[in-house]
């Protein structure tokens, strides 16, 4: 059973909580050498933090193509021109089958005509 029971007001009116320490008769070296200390604070203020993101998704990707095009030499317009280059080839391609077709058509109408 403790012999006294003290309460001490800690942290004044921030917390506003009170603890209360158990003195017992073994703990009277305790009230020889303790010490109350008192804090007083110059300003009472607050700072508030918040976090957000420091590097979005949209510089990400813009860095991430800019970094493509430097190492491997592909750009928009480079892109742009494989593009063209391929529709090119297909236009050629079937424009030379036509002339073949067109051609052999020909051809046909004359053997047909030699043969009546």
């Amino acid at each position: 059973m403790p012999a006294a029971m003290q309460t001490i007001d800690l942290f004044g009116d921030i917390f506003a909580s009170k603890v209360a320490i158990a003195l017992t008769a073994n703990s009277a070296g305790l009230i020889e050498n303790g010490a109350m200390v008192e804090v007083f604070y110059e300003q009472l203020n607050f700072e508030m933090l918040t976090e957000s993101e420091a590097y979005g998704f949209v510089n990400l990707l813009a860095d991430f193509g800019g970094q493509l095009g430097l190492w491997c030499g592909i750009s928009f317009l480079t892109c742009c021109e494989f593009v063209f280059l391929f529709l090119e080839m297909t236009y050629m391609s079937a424009e030379y089958n036509w002339a073949l077709y067109k051609k052999k058509r020909a051809e046909k109408e004359k053997m047909k005509k030699f043969l009546l």
